[in-house]
């Protein structure tokens, strides 16, 4: 795999369809009675060797739509079988760091899909939450203390989940860092949902600021609107009757009413988020993202 990175600055389809069927020729190999586990741990296999082919260059990989297709549906398969054996046996609870490496992967494969234009036509909006709270619940399920790995990566994945409606969605469905080797989906998808979440930060400031200057500039017409009919009151008393004095006393109503009432958390869905831990601290060291090292 590193041979044919350095060489390609990435590996052709073609190559990774052959890794692929030694992988079936061997399974029976490796295990005689298929279980749970044993499936699991094929699947885990069988991902590995398909996320290949996102590091495939571009002028090779012919049939790059079927084979993503083919990945979404082993990393689908992965979470299924992962939640079948945390319910028999409570294997997520209790995994090494290899299970949650592998859940990660499988993680961000299926939401980085899901919020591409490359998306399997099957999923409706709600089979798509329904997938994303199975991610959320297995990764959180590999947590054993505070702030450890697993509860840090589902929170940059539930962030990103949660904002996903205001931005726009990507053309490919998982890109890859090649000299990542064995995670270079994963550092791509991480990195995409981190500039994802910057920009969605953005967008979000950006919106308040004109609420911001909305609110500034109605509430100074509305005092233009009672200068001015101070202004009529005082040049023509005998004009004045009760209708104005309740128009005003609406208007100062209005105003405060405004004031009151106005709640900007209704406005702005991500009030309350940390950003400081999710964009400067959440495993990343100047450029480069350190995400899946020790905890």
């Amino acid at each position: 795999m590193s041979a044919q990175i350095s060489a390609n600055n990435g590996v052709p389809e073609t190559i990774v369809k052959m890794w692929e069927d030694e992988f079936e020729l061997l399974r029976p190999l490796v295990t005689r009675v298929e279980t749970d586990f044993s499936r699991f741990i094929m699947l885990v296999a069988q991902l590995e060797v398909q996320a290949y082919y996102y590091t495939s260059p571009a002028d090779q990989r012919p049939n790059f739509t079927l084979n993503t297709l083919r990945t979404y549906n082993t990393s689908q398969n992965l979470i299924n079988t992962a939640l079948t054996l945390e319910s028999t046996c409570q294997l997520l609870t209790h995994s090494p760091h290899w299970v949650y490496r592998a859940l990660v992967d499988a993680s961000c494969i299926l939401l980085s899909t899901l919020h591409s234009t490359a998306a399997p036509q099957h999923p409706s909006s709600s089979d798509a939450e329904v997938v994303a709270a199975q991610v959320l619940s297995l990764l959180k399920t590999c947590s054993v203390r505070d702030n450890d790995l697993p509860t840090r990566g589902s929170i940059i994945l539930e962030t990103f989940w949660s904002v996903r409606h205001l931005l726009p969605k990507w053309d490919i469905p998982v890109g890859a860092w090649p000299d990542r080797i064995g995670a270079a989906t994963s550092y791509w998808c991480l990195t995409a949902f981190k500039n994802a979440l910057q920009e969605a930060k953005n967008i979000t400031e950006g919106t308040q600021k004109g609420i911001d200057a909305f609110r500034k500039s109605t509430l100074f017409v509305r005092w233009i609107g009672i200068a001015h009919m101070w202004q009529l009151e005082q040049r023509f008393p005998g004009n004045n009757n009760g209708d104005d004095n309740d128009g005003n006393a609406n208007a100062n109503t209005d105003i405060n009413g405004q004031e009151q009432t106005m709640d900007s958390s209704a406005i702005d869905p991500l009030q309350g988020i940390d950003w400081s831990m999710i964009i400067d601290d959440f495993g990343w060291i100047g450029e480069g993202p350190v995400f899946l090292g020790p905890a």
